[in-house]
């Protein structure tokens, strides 16, 4: 509802000011509106791509990555438009007048362009940006009110009473196709451009999930199809579960059932910067995905396009279940998203679409960054029915393919710890969530992230010893724990100078410093590091980013073998019960746990 009052506002209040300037003064304005407009599209994924590559996953300067997509649209439109007047101005210096009615006509019309493609490209622009789903009381996309035959597929829902989004999408998707026609038009890869930045910023917490990612944070390693696209099934049988008499509801991106086609399946493999960085919602390490946060980009056989949003996801199953464990979960209803709860650094997902009749998927797009389907693309494993895609999910096999086997480890200098003694559990490190130390809340919550619990959530503070909480102080006031997710424990590796697994130890002394530290387990999933406790006699150093992993050693305090009073704890996130066998630097090896650690939660 508000949205719309300052969309009318700004459209009418531009009109007003061109109007009063006069038919050629603002015929002149309105030439370089479309012109700065045709700029800051052409400009916008190159930069916007930029922006959220060398962002920052923390501190103040954090905002630019969420709000990219928004930045790389208005802040070139603004400068655009400024400068475009300056040189038009230099140019003609001169008004000309009209007879009164004609100016204050053509002006109104001309300031009215004005106001529509200003209004346009601010409302695409503050669709991409991080805010709360509900902002201000627009949803251009949003779940189908339906149900009967929608359940909770995404639909083009709102539309403003004054439609500048759409009319300036018409406008520069029909520019790109024909008198500023490219050769990668805006027309193929946004057919519903008003809605694009929406879908990504449908997310748990009302829409407090990340809505970008860095290009280099995920890929496809794999594919498969449940038919073929050469022999069109109908939809319903594809997506009748296995005991089940009805199909799950779908609807596409219009509103209407797909009669005939065949489903598709895109396995990604998340790098950690895709997961949260300790919300609210998100608590430890997870990735968290959405179905409008996932799309493909399809295309008929007429070159018309659209998008398709996943009905299902394939992951990792829930805690109880044996670490590695697949399930699927569909997109059946509103507001279902979907988090990995296991606790590796990279995390697989696998996302089915339905792909209509006489369709071929063309590009992936993951939080507003698009990867084309194209040769180099892992070619799909034809699937004959429903039962044969469960079948290989029960077995793990769905997600193989594309996958590059990791460096090969050097354990020659590596610590052998045995277990053996102590049930499988490693002296040289604890499963806890405890920091170790403890501070008033009212003194942590200024520097970190906490929940209502006063567990940390993320971030990072250096404290002097004098500020720990004083002796009596409530359980309550103080904060003493970290948080982690569901089906996952903090491991405490202490690697102090009289450890067995020591940063002073001959392997770690030949590691290098700008590689992550990992734990590998039995399966060879990998866990990297995303923290780390420091004490001395002067100083308490904590660090907590679920959303950002040590990029080595070098991101840690530097110990000494002349000093004995310090003491520094790495902290890494796993898999609740996944068996531990190594932990390494890079491609060296540190320590061999002999038999492997259960990493048991309590």
């Amino acid at each position: 509802m508000i949205f719309n009052f300052i969309v009318i506002a700004l459209v009418l209040g531009l009109t007003y000011a061109w109007m009063v300037r006069g038919l050629f003064n603002a015929f002149i304005q309105m030439l370089c509106t479309i012109i700065a407009g045709a700029i800051a599209f052409a400009v916008w994924e190159p930069l916007a791509y930029l922006l959220v590559s060398v962002s920052k996953d923390r501190g103040f300067l954090s905002f630019i990555g969420d709000s990219a997509w928004g930045i790389g649209l208005i802040i070139p439109f603004a400068i655009a438009l400024v400068g475009l007047r300056v040189v038009s101005d230099k140019v003609v210096k001169a008004n000309i007048k009209n007879v009164g009615a004609v100016d204050y006509a053509g002006g109104g019309l001309c300031g009215a362009v004005i106001g529509v493609i200003c209004a346009g490209v601010t409302t695409i622009g503050v669709q991409s940006i991080r805010v709360p789903a509900d902002f201000l009381g627009y949803q251009p996309l949003w779940y189908t009110e339906d149900r009967g035959t929608g359940g909770g597929s995404l639909v083009l829902s709102d539309s403003l009473w004054l439609p500048a989004d759409k009319l300036t999408g018409w406008i520069y998707s029909g520019l790109s196709v024909g008198s500023m026609s490219t050769s990668q038009p805006l027309d193929r890869w946004y057919p519903t451009l008003h809605a694009a930045g929406m879908a990504s910023r449908i997310s748990q917490g009302n829409g407090a999930g990340r809505n970008t990612i860095k290009p280099d944070d995920f890929r496809i390693v794999a594919a498969y199809t449940v038919g073929t696209p050469q022999a069109a099934q109908p939809i319903a049988d594809l997506l009748t579960p296995r005991g089940a008499s009805t199909p799950q509801r779908y609807t596409d991106v219009h509103g209407d059932t797909v009669g005939q086609g065949h489903l598709q399946g895109y396995i990604i493999e998340f790098e950690p910067g895709a997961k949260e960085a300790g919300g609210q919602s998100a608590k430890g390490s997870q990735v968290i995905v959405s179905n409008g946060q996932i799309s493909l980009i399809t295309e008929d056989q007429n070159g018309e396009t659209t998008p398709v949003y996943p009905i299902a996801v394939i992951s990792e199953g829930e805690r109880g279940n044996e670490p590695g464990q697949l399930g699927r979960w569909a997109f059946d209803a509103r507001e279902v998203f979907i988090s990995s709860v296991g606790g590796q650094s990279k995390v697989k997902m696998g996302f089915e679409f339905v792909i209509p009749d006489g369709h071929t998927p063309i590009a992936m797009t993951v939080r507003q960054t698009r990867r084309l389907l194209d040769d180099t693309s892992p070619a799909p494993m034809v699937l004959d029915s429903p039962n044969d895609r469960d079948l290989r999910i029960r077995s793990g096999s769905i997600f193989e393919g594309g996958v590059a086997s990791g460096p090969e480890l050097d354990d020659s200098l590596a610590v052998r710890i045995d277990g053996s003694a102590t049930g499988g559990r490693s002296p040289a490190f604890s499963i806890s969530n405890s920091i170790g130390e403890s501070f008033a809340s009212q003194t942590a919550r200024s520097r970190f992230n906490l929940d209502d619990g006063n567990l940390i959530l993320s971030g990072e503070a250096k404290f002097l010893p004098e500020e720990r909480a004083q002796r009596g102080l409530s359980r309550e006031l103080k904060v003493e724990r970290f948080a982690v997710g569901r089906g996952q424990v903090l491991v405490q590796i202490d690697v102090s100078r009289d450890r067995p697994i020591s940063f002073l130890g001959e392997a770690a002394r030949s590691a290098p410093t700008d590689e992550p530290l990992v734990l590998i387990d039995s399966r060879g999933g990998e866990y990297e590091a995303i923290g780390y406790t420091y004490v001395d006699r002067e100083l308490i150093e904590v660090r907590y980013t679920p959303g950002s992993t040590l990029s080595g050693v070098s991101d840690t305090p530097t110990i000494s073998s002349a000093r004995d009073d310090q003491k520094l704890v790495i902290l890494v996130i796993v898999t609740e019960g996944a068996q531990i066998e190594r932990f390494a630097i890079g491609d060296m090896v540190i320590a061999e746990f002999s038999p492997p650690v259960n990493a048991a939660g309590g």
